[in-house]
């Protein structure tokens, strides 16, 4: 039993799932990649972060391992099977709320770049999110995060007001730039190595019909679609409403290699020179069209059952010494103990 029988009984509110429970099966089988599949001794639901806040003191004292679900498909890549351990999921920290007097949106951890969308289309606006509706919003923010807005407004972690925290010692804490400055500044691609972020804050744009979608080129154009691509890179300072990323490799719903294309543009103006090399690209498939982010977000999406393997890469070593010293600070003044260190597997490791 991962949990002791006295912490379940002075918690008979929680909810826990086991092996045997319907509920467990589909939790694990919903993940999108396949060996993110952890197999848990069980799966425990807070909904709050009070109850959050509990499990993690307990998880501390029992020094148990356990991984982090947020509202996305699978732990961050790495976690090893956990079979005598916890996953937290957090899909019940979904509340979005847009404060029209702040102009800002506060959203829980396991929401999803949909649902936030599809609430601050109701306001027209919207914010420096995910591509893709499905990705959840916390391994988004907390690995850095590219958005159709980067050239404009920068990495979506960027764009963070605000994070609260539950801390391995069971603090609940607010981290913006005033208070707890410098774990403010560590989550911003910092990962899981300080302690578990339950909600965000951001900034709104105005945003109504923006243009934009998927396209694929034959592989044989490949030299075609790199060329555009680097044409409009060149281009794209004097453009920062517009995007194009290309991705080339095998695609299921063609049973081929292809060489896919991804636009935006945010005011909706698909004529300008910046796509001229784009519009010639031969096009087996073109979805572009003029529609809200939201709409936009189901468009964005990728095959599941796949298997996820960026753990030989340095993500955080990446970012420079002075940075993960940093890191290392931070994590040594929040979580003493290393509690996200050694108990919680997967996720990119502040190095030793």
């Amino acid at each position: 039993m991962a949990f002791s029988s006295g912490f379940l009984d002075t918690h008979p509110e929680l909810q826990v799932l086991r092996p045997v429970d319907p509920l467990y099966g589909s939790r694990e089988g919903s993940y999108w990649a396949v060996n993110t599949r952890l197999s848990p001794a069980c799966i425990v639901l807070p909904d709050s972060a009070q109850q959050l806040a509990e499990i993690v003191k307990e998880l501390a004292a029992t020094q148990r391992q356990f991984a982090i679900r947020s509202g996305g498909h699978s732990p961050v890549p790495g976690a090893n099977d956990i079979a005598d351990g916890v996953t937290v999921d957090l899909s019940s920290f979904n509340k979005i709320a847009f404060d029209a007097g702040s102009e800002t949106v506060r959203f829980g951890a396991g929401a999803r770049w949909k649902d936030v969308y599809g609430e601050l289309t109701k306001h027209k606006r919207t914010v420096s999110g995910g591509r893709g509706g499905d990705v959840g919003v916390s391994g988004l923010l907390l690995g850095g995060g590219s958005s159709w807005m980067t050239a404009k407004n920068g990495w979506a972690c960027d764009n963070v007001l605000s994070y609260e925290v539950v801390l391995a010692d069971g603090r609940i804490i607010v981290a913006d730039r005033s208070t707890h400055a410098d774990l403010f500044q560590a989550l911003k691609g910092g990962s899981n190595n300080f302690g578990i972020v339950t909600s965000f804050v951001m900034p709104t744009i105005p945003s109504d019909r923006v243009w934009g979608g998927i396209a694929a080129t034959p592989a044989s154009a490949t030299s075609q679609v790199l060329s555009a691509m680097y044409g409009f890179t060149e281009k794209q300072g004097g453009f920062p409403d517009s995007y194009l990323m290309a991705v080339l490799g095998y695609f299921p719903d063609f049973a081929a290699n292809v060489a896919s294309t991804a636009v935006f543009q945010g005011l909706g103006d698909s004529s300008g020179p910046e796509f001229e090399d784009w519009r010639k690209l031969p096009k087996m498939v073109d979805m572009t069209n003029m529609a809200t982010i939201h709409e936009l977000s189901f468009a964005i999406t990728l095959p599941p059952n796949y298997q996820v393997h960026s753990q030989s890469q340095d993500v955080l070593g990446s970012y420079g010494p002075e940075n993960v010293d940093k890191m290392r600070q931070v994590a040594a003044k929040y979580d003493p103990d290393r509690v996200f260190q050694k108990l919680c597997p997967g996720g990119w490791k502040i190095p030793a």
